[in-house]
């Protein structure tokens, strides 16, 4: 039965982000396929290099802008593992120059997008900047660093690189055809964000003549 779980925004940008770099040719040639959306895949692999991609945690950001779509900050982590030898950290640090080359904003929109629309099994329709709503929905994204260590396990030791990106994002605004109507209604909750309304506006629109 397929998975009838509905798709976080966190999930996609996870998801994105593994399609970025299993599309970065210097960094298949070094891991192959072993890149994995979450935290765990990576230290079961057989082989390393690996990299697993996962979530460390999300925030709300307040604006002036509601009732627009909610932003939030998310921080993610790419973790990169490789034998401990002699050469361990000149082989995190290429690895990690690659991962911070193959990372952007518009390739991880546009890795987003291509996700939506296979799931979708058709195209999303893009903005005057050729943008779509998912890649749209990504404001900004960056390095915020990186920590480099050794995890021992019994006689196994693995150097491990993990490199944290900050995203923010505001959930996707698909357009979508709507009846004619005549009268509409919007709040406003002024920033900081209680819960309540503090602004109301009314817009009446007049009838379309008939013949």
């Amino acid at each position: 039965m397929a998975n009838a779980l509905p798709l976080h925004m966190r999930a996609l940008i996870r998801k994105g982000m593994v399609a970025v770099f299993k599309a970065n040719a210097g960094i298949t040639a070094s891991l192959g396929d072993r890149i994995f959306p979450n935290r765990v895949e990576h230290w079961w692999a057989e082989e390393l290099p690996a990299i697993g991609v996962y979530t460390f945690d999300e925030k709300n950001v307040d604006t002036d802008k509601n009732p627009d779509p909610e932003e939030r900050k998310l921080t993610m982590a790419v973790e990169v593992l490789t034998k401990a030898t002699e050469l361990l950290d000149d082989q995190l640090d290429a690895l990690a120059l690659l991962v911070e080359r193959a990372m952007s904003i518009d390739a991880l929109g546009a890795a987003m997008t291509s996700i939506v629309e296979a799931m979708l099994g058709k195209s999303i329709g893009r903005n005057s900047a050729n943008r779509s709503p998912v890649d749209a929905a990504l404001l900004a994204i960056k390095l915020t660093g990186t920590e480099t260590g050794i995890a021992v396990d019994g006689e196994q030791q693995t150097g491990v690189s993990t490199l944290t990106f900050e995203i923010e994002y505001q959930a996707p605004v698909f357009s979508a055809d709507l009846d004619d109507f005549l009268l509409g209604f919007s709040g406003w909750d002024v920033a900081p964000a209680d819960g309540n309304i503090e602004m109301q506006s009314r817009v009446e629109f007049p009838p379309a003549a008939t013949e």
